[in-house]
């Protein structure tokens, strides 16, 4: 049987959700169903996420975190059950990545982008504002390939006034459009084109987004830390397939006798 959505928050969050306006115990908790349809793989990873509700207000979604000093890492989300399955399905995965934020960067006061500056290497491009204003601009194609939204975090507007803080907002809408895809898109070669156009900048898109923030990762990487992309060999990985060591090739300077 169905919990109610408040059975899982304290009393101060909420009154966290009474500031917003909105009665706590007007929400419910989503359907079997549609925790099927639309849970992203990724919140397997927000281990301090305490649940998410549904009902009718004035926003597709939102995370709230707890107004603690302490920084606890926990959140909860509020979603609009009025919208379209699709978007719904987008807004809860993007939601997601905000609560991964919250456990995983805000903890230690750390953000998104204040991460990117570090990650993302020196070349001119990868100045905050300007890679904000490049995700506005491109998004007709983001729309038409990939399935965005309308959203008012990649309008003209933003492409004509790029306020930096904004990118934590677009980082969760597009990881949001790879869980939905199952593709990444810094294998789009227009993404790697026009976006990102540095190894170092797809390398920091990938560390900050899903679950990277995570320990989930494959590879079990600690979190927040930056891997050459697969698409990106390293010098390294280029001397290895010349040889062919990467396939267990011949050693040449061996007569091309011994097996790696």
């Amino acid at each position: 049987m169905a919990t109610k959505f408040t059975e899982n928050l304290t009393p101060q969050q909420l009154d966290n959700i009474r500031d917003t306006g909105l009665n706590p115990y007007s929400f419910e908790t989503l359907s079997p169903e549609t925790k099927r349809y639309a849970t992203p793989y990724t919140a397997a990873g927000a281990t301090l996420l305490q649940g998410v509700g549904q009902g009718s207000f004035g926003a597709l979604g939102v995370n709230m975190q707890e107004v603690d000093p302490k920084r606890t890492g926990r959140s909860f989300i509020l979603m609009n059950k009025d919208q379209p399955p699709k978007n719904f399905k987008h807004t809860l995965a993007h939601e997601v990545e905000h609560a991964l934020v919250a456990q995983g960067l805000e903890t230690s006061g750390r953000s998104i982008g204040g991460e990117w500056d570090k990650m993302s290497g020196d070349h001119p491009t990868s100045n905050r504002a300007l890679l904000v204003k490049r995700l506005a601009e491109h998004a007709p194609y983001l729309r038409d390939k990939w399935g965005l939204p309308n959203s008012a975090y990649f309008s003209e507007r933003v492409s004509k006034r790029p306020n930096p803080n904004l990118l934590e907002e677009q980082f969760a809408s597009l990881s949001a459009l790879e869980q939905d895809k199952n593709k990444r898109l810094t294998d789009d070669p227009y993404i790697r084109e026009h976006v990102f156009v540095t190894p170092e900048q797809r390398a920091a898109y990938n560390a900050l987004t899903g679950l990277r923030q995570s320990r989930l990762d494959a590879k079990d990487l600690p979190p927040y830390t930056p891997q050459p992309d697969k698409s990106d060999p390293t010098m390294m990985d280029k001397v290895k397939s010349l040889f062919k060591f990467a396939k267990g090739g011949y050693i040449p300077n061996a007569g091309n006798n011994k097996l790696i």
